[in-house]
């Protein structure tokens, strides 16, 4: 009963973050404490699990900080909440990337 009240508050707590996702679009996001929340709307694969971003759509100013004014950034997964942006590692059970098509 203990586990079921903790992972309703865990939801409730990421309920807004997860409808933000919803409405941004196809493309591949990113959503976390780290990584604020953005889209790239505009990259390539390189393989399954490297990414090059063009372009990143954010209102977050956590975004903007990490991506800054760079033309592009390498993204590459181990897992969803596992990942490094041009070789710096992020690993949070609270943050994600994930390709939405």
């Amino acid at each position: 009963m203990m586990l079921s009240k903790q992972r309703s508050h865990f939801l409730s707590e990421i309920e807004l973050g997860m409808r933000a996702i919803e409405n941004l679009g196809t493309g591949l996001a990113l959503y976390g404490p780290e990584v604020g929340i953005g889209l790239a709307t505009e990259y390539e694969r390189r393989d399954t699990s490297t990414f090059r971003l063009h372009k990143i759509v954010s209102r977050s100013q956590t975004t903007h900080e990490l991506f800054g004014m760079r033309a592009e950034a390498i993204i590459r997964f181990d897992s969803p909440s596992v990942f490094e942006i041009d070789g710096r590692r992020f690993s949070r059970r609270d943050q994600f990337g994930a390709l939405f098509i």
